[in-house]
């Protein structure tokens, strides 16, 4: 019983984690979009990059979670709306 409380105060300390970030990487588009910053400003380029780290935390957990699945075809049921939030919203990220 101790081991099953134990991970389950990990998967919500993740979940908290997870949505603090999910939460977080909204800054940089609010802040593109109210300062009115374009490419190839450098201005730009730091926050398409800062954009393209955020994807790329939730991808690791996107196929973590994927890897860690005994069905997979339930964990794609159960997770399919975060395929769109692992496109970066600027994909001029890529051409650093």
């Amino acid at each position: 019983m101790e081991r099953t409380d134990a991970v389950s105060r990990r998967q919500v300390l993740k979940d908290l984690v997870m949505a603090a970030l999910a939460v977080l990487s909204l800054g940089p588009i609010l802040w593109v979009e109210l300062e009115g910053v374009h490419w190839p400003d450098p201005r730009f380029k730091w926050v398409a990059t800062i954009d393209l780290g955020f994807v790329l935390i939730f991808l690791a957990d996107f196929l973590v979670g994927f890897a860690r699945a005994q069905d997979r075809g339930d964990f794609w049921r159960r997770r399919w709306y975060e395929v769109p939030a692992l496109l970066p919203l600027f994909p001029e990220a890529f051409s650093w």
